[in-house]
């Protein structure tokens, strides 16, 4: 679900607030996907495909960037569902967002979880 070598890179970088910059990106991901999540389901309910595309990539840019890999493909699919999809059905739409939603879930879960493996890892040296 998760690519962990990418993680690992931001493990040992240290911000000001001498937290791991990987702390602070994964704080940041999922305050802010929520927001995402909304509206990618606003543009679904006003039937925007053009904007759900546009939110789908935004998303996946972040779930990229964190090496969330099996959310990003999701957002992936939604993305291209958006620019070609002009005649299809919204209930794809809302398929792909249940997913994206459940992954969420489960990627924020398994952040946490790395997260406190690393931290009492280094607290253990």
């Amino acid at each position: 679900m998760i690519q962990y070598d990418v993680l690992n890179d931001y493990v040992e970088i240290k911000t000001n607030q001498n937290q791991t910059l990987l702390h602070e990106l994964v704080d940041v991901f999922c305050k802010e996907t929520p927001e995402r999540l909304i509206q990618i389901e606003k543009a679904i309910s006003v039937k925007n495909y053009l904007q759900i595309s546009r939110e789908a990539h935004k998303l996946r840019f972040s779930c990229s960037y964190l090496g969330a890999d099996e959310m990003a493909k999701l957002c992936e699919n939604l993305e291209k569902w958006g620019l070609n999809s002009y005649s299809r059905s919204m209930r794809d739409a809302e398929i792909y967002l249940s997913a994206i939603e459940d992954t969420f879930e489960e990627t924020k879960q398994e952040f946490h979880r790395y997260l406190r493996n690393r931290t009492s890892l280094h607290a253990a040296f």
